[in-house]
């Protein structure tokens, strides 16, 4: 019996690894599902007011707070703002990792929650050559869906000076992120998709106790998500800062959206039908109305009728 469950062991041991892993690929599936769903909403709400919250939410959502309402130009190339990273010895750390020092900020381009394109980008590019080395060991595991093939043969983007961010962001962004951006009719319900976005999500870390943390990563105090073999590839929320992640906004803005559909229907009179209005309106019939009468008494005995004998003919003469 013993040497029976050994065998299945291995067995199952060599399937596992024959499938591989797909390294955060659950987490990819999730914010993906958000991008396209968010999309696919903005289409309808584009054109209300920019003070309208929803509109704002997704924009943030889509663009970044800031960023240009252009869905043709976020699906052609990696925005600029990405190309002022290279040869940067802390650019991963800062764009997808804890937060720094107040003397840090106006030097940053982006941040964890900036946008679902961003993080996308934290999530789904290889980071330092070890962790590539990881992916293409086997040749069966994969990184956001996409295997080995995929990403450009360089030494990846982190922060310990290696100079491939744009070219790896640049695959990512075309491979990756493009195909969420689609936001098509198979696109879900944007409610749900984003509960199952916030399920994925990981944390608190320790010394943060209001982070949390999406993919793979090493949850130390400080190096987290940084693309190096330890902090590895994820993405780094904090909830906290003024710099409130995507996703805090949209969902308020979604229960806001809810709750002024529910108002508008409570103060929507209820409709009525053609043949039910005409009968309020039309006139009823005399026949009509006594059809509607009490019966006598005696009719509803089924009594006889009969006439006064003074009314009959000959009666007075016969009775005088």
């Amino acid at each position: 019996m013993i040497r029976l469950l050994v065998v299945l062991g291995v067995v199952f041991s060599l399937s596992a690894q024959s499938r591989g892993t797909d390294h955060n690929g659950d987490a990819y599936q999730a914010l993906c599902g958000v991008l396209g769903s968010a999309v696919k909403k903005w289409v309808d709400v584009k054109n209300r007011s920019k003070d309208d919250p929803l509109h704002q939410a997704l924009a943030k959502t889509i663009f970044g707070k800031k960023g240009e309402q252009d869905l043709e130009k976020l699906r052609g190339a990696l925005p600029d703002e990405y190309h002022v990273v290279e040869g940067s010895d802390s650019s991963r750390g800062l764009m997808c990792g804890p937060p720094r020092t107040a003397e840090h900020v106006p030097y940053q381009a982006r941040w964890p929650g900036h946008s679902v394109p961003h993080d996308l980008l934290c999530l789904c590019t290889p980071g330092e050559t070890a962790w590539l080395t990881t992916i293409r060991g086997s040749g069966a595991e994969k990184l956001c869906g996409k295997d080995a093939q995929t990403f450009v043969d360089s030494e990846g983007w982190a922060d310990n000076g290696y100079e491939g961010g744009v070219a790896q962001m640049t695959t990512t962004w075309l491979n990756v992120t493009v195909p969420c951006l689609k936001g098509d009719e198979s696109a879900g319900d944007l409610k749900s998709v984003l509960q199952k976005f916030k399920d994925n999500l990981g944390g608190p870390v320790p010394g943060h106790p209001a982070s949390l943390t999406l993919g793979e990563g090493d949850l130390r105090d400080a190096g987290a998500c940084d693309g190096t073999p330890d902090g590895r590839v994820c993405v780094f929320y904090e909830n906290t800062t003024h710099r409130f992640p995507w996703w805090t906004e949209l969902e308020q803005a979604l229960a806001t959206e809810e709750q002024k559909r529910y108002t508008e229907k409570a103060h929507t009179p209820p409709s009525t039908s053609r043949h039910s209005s005409s009968l309020a309106t039309e006139p009823k019939s005399p026949d009509s109305n006594a059809s509607t009468m009490p019966r006598p008494e005696r009719l509803r005995n089924n009594a006889p009728v009969t006439q006064p004998l003074l009314c009959l003919p000959g009666v007075a003469s016969w009775l005088f």
